[in-house]
């Protein structure tokens, strides 16, 4: 359910100046492909934005779990602080809806997620697939779930939680073409060092900002 809020935003809070991913020069990659040549330590932001695009704007979030999970392990095993993350977002938006879509592997997850403020969304599958972590992949319920839900919450901003390019790129470039008459802004959410470059909003057609998360919302 989209939850209403009074609470105000301090623009001040986007580490950037611009409504976009901050592009650095490539020694100071923010975003990856896979490439396996030698990178300097990953800069993290202090503080998650930028906020813009979703100040006094209904909003959805759907996030891809397991990328976000990864990726964060990336950042000198860091973790997602979701309940700090949800309120950030929140306190941006008029109106917020989170959901959460990830495989049936901990259900001290599903209790956190659900704790933090998601609506989740479960993959379930059979015990055998859940030793191997290169089988917890949620893409398409991802995708039907951001379907799904603009469908029927007509949000004014879609948040694609995840730094997967082949994932990103098509659920930006859905929402653009099945919603064409009042297409929603497309933002990803995701963390320095593990956003595809495909994702960023400065060439991407079909994306309209992208948002990193910062110091501020990982433990």
């Amino acid at each position: 359910m989209i939850k209403r809020t009074h609470k105000q935003i301090s623009l001040d809070s986007a580490p950037h100046g611009s409504s976009s991913c901050r592009i650095q020069p490539l020694e100071k990659v923010r975003f990856n492909d896979g490439v396996s040549e030698s990178k300097p330590a990953i800069e993290i932001a202090e503080r998650t934005g930028p906020l813009r695009q979703l100040v006094g704007r209904r909003v959805l979030l759907v996030a891809d779990i397991e990328n976000l999970v990864y990726s964060a392990k990336n950042l000198q095993g860091k973790r997602i602080n979701h309940a700090a993350l949800l309120n950030k977002l929140l306190a941006a938006s008029s109106k917020f809806a989170a959901h959460a879509v990830f495989c049936t592997y901990s259900d001290g997850l599903a209790k956190y997620l659900t704790h933090a403020g998601y609506q989740i969304h479960r993959r379930h599958l059979p015990p055998q697939y859940l030793q191997d972590e290169t089988t917890l992949n949620s893409d398409n319920r991802v995708s039907f779930t951001v379907g799904w839900m603009t469908a029927r919450l007509a949000p004014e901003v879609v948040v694609v939680g995840t730094g997967d390019g082949d994932l990103g790129c098509s659920i930006a470039e859905d929402l653009k073409h099945f919603f064409h008459s009042q297409p929603p802004v497309v933002l990803t959410l995701s963390l320095a060092g593990s956003t595809s470059q495909r994702l960023c909003a400065d060439r991407n057609r079909n994306i309209d900002g992208n948002i990193e998360v910062g110091n501020d919302c990982l433990r």
